[in-house]
């Protein structure tokens, strides 16, 4: 279904008067983006406009080259996104005039390929705050994926996110910030006492939840069904929270992260591309450590290694400059969690050689190139003038 704002603060309305507490919604109060001056509420889709490209801004280049340059195979799929991204515009906010998101998009590439690469046969992925939601441009032509989930807590990122999983995922996409609209009582008693029954049509129905075509792969839960994600009754492959950790409110950080620890599959990984603006302060990775996270990676800035045997002998130097801070962390029952689990791991760089796929992940060496943006956007145009 497509969620508008009237549907949202309603369910969120009902959800608010329910709860035994008022400090559980406290929890999930956008402070850091109210003041900042972030819309976190919309009163249409056409106030979703402004965040078509918002967060990661000027930093398309920058990515570009994290990702050792564009091939053609990214090039692809950053077109097949971007030319995404323009038709929902067209389709839900009554502009002809799209704005063409390219950092944005090419941050959610970033992380797709990373993750990809760390864990190439994931099936199932859980996001915390997935903000525009572009990453689901990329995970819903995945090959083999059976579920997408994400949480969120702002209202109008929500939105966007509701829009664009619609677009992409279609009758296997469920929005459970809907209001139920089954009653519990008994339908025909509209009929008893006040209307003949043959003063209408019967009402016929036919519940389609559960089959092939409408099977469940996308779940977007806002942050009052956190209790039904926790329930969910799956193992993520991937749990991944990008640019927010600093900026949840320490008891919502708590929470994401115990769900986290929770959900995530023995053998599947934790991942972050930025921990988010650090406002407070805070150490983040303590509350990762005392959480029962190990790092297998973690890194920021320049970052150089020498590859080779114990005396670096006969080795070779690799260098990586990162965009923003990234982080790989395992639980318990990984089996590299046991040799990482200690304090001393948190500190940066940190890189488990156990774990060869890092070193692909974050060390690229296919080179692609860097693109020119007039040329993307006159591809763009083309592609979209002859759909």
């Amino acid at each position: 279904m497509m969620l508008d704002p009237t549907q949202y603060r309603l369910a969120e309305t009902i959800a608010k008067q329910q709860l035994p507490t008022w400090r559980i919604a406290q929890r999930h109060t956008l402070e850091v983006f109210e003041k900042a001056g972030f819309p976190v509420r919309a009163n249409s889709f056409a106030d979703l406009r402004p965040l078509i490209d918002t967060m990661q801004e000027n930093r398309f280049d920058s990515y570009v080259r994290e990702l050792g340059g564009l091939t053609p195979a990214r090039r692809s799929m950053l077109m097949a996104a971007l030319r995404d991204i323009c038709i929902l515009q067209l389709k839900y906010l009554n502009t002809q005039e799209v704005v063409v998101p390219f950092s944005t998009v090419m941050s959610a590439l970033a992380i797709y390929q990373k993750i990809s690469l760390l864990k190439p046969d994931f099936k199932s992925i859980l996001e915390i705050g997935p903000g525009c939601g572009y990453t689901s441009l990329f995970f819903a032509r995945h090959e083999g994926l059976e579920n997408y989930s994400s949480v969120e807590a702002c209202e109008s990122f929500y939105l966007l996110q509701s829009l664009l999983d619609t677009h992409l995922f279609g009758s296997n996409f469920r929005e459970y910030a809907a209001v139920p609209s089954q009653s519990s009582g008994d339908s025909s008693w509209h009929g008893g006492g006040y209307f003949r029954s043959d003063d209408y049509e019967h009402l016929n129905t036919l519940t389609v939840a559960g089959s092939a075509r409408h099977r469940e792969i996308c779940s977007h839960y806002p942050w009052w069904r956190i209790p039904d994600l926790a329930g969910c009754g799956r193992k993520f492959d991937v749990i991944t929270s990008n640019a927010n950790l600093n900026e949840f409110s320490v008891g919502a950080l708590t929470e994401y992260l115990a769900l986290s620890y929770q959900l995530l599959a023995d053998d599947g990984i934790f991942f972050f591309q930025c921990p988010g603006w650090n406002h407070d302060g805070r150490d983040t990775n303590r509350f990762l450590y005392e959480a029962g996270f190990a790092p297998l990676f973690l890194a920021a800035g320049t970052v150089e290694l020498r590859l080779g045997d114990e005396n670096n002998a006969g080795g070779r130097q690799i260098r990586q400059e990162f965009t923003v801070p990234n982080g790989v962390l395992v639980k318990r029952g990984h089996h590299l969690w046991a040799g990482q689990f200690r304090s001393e791991c948190f500190t940066q760089p940190t890189v488990c050689f156990a774990e060869p796929r890092l070193l692909d992940a974050f060390f690229p060496a296919e080179a692609g190139s860097l693109p020119d943006r007039h040329d993307l956007l006159e591809e763009l145009g083309a592609s979209l003038s002859s759909s």
